[in-house]
């Protein structure tokens, strides 16, 4: 789902969200009020780490 970026809204792009780095990375950026967009190559995992 794409939506629309607010202007002055902080938004980060991680790769490999769902596992490992990528993940712990992504949970950091989302406890600071970053929008966060995933990427990984298991759409199961990336799933799990979106909710």
């Amino acid at each position: 789902m794409l939506g629309r970026i607010e202007k002055g809204s902080r938004t980060a792009l991680v790769t490999g969200g769902g596992s490992g780095i990528g993940k712990e990375l992504a949970r950091q950026l989302a406890r600071r009020g970053f929008n966060l967009l995933l990427v990984s190559r298991n759409a199961e995992r990336l799933s799990d780490a979106a909710d």
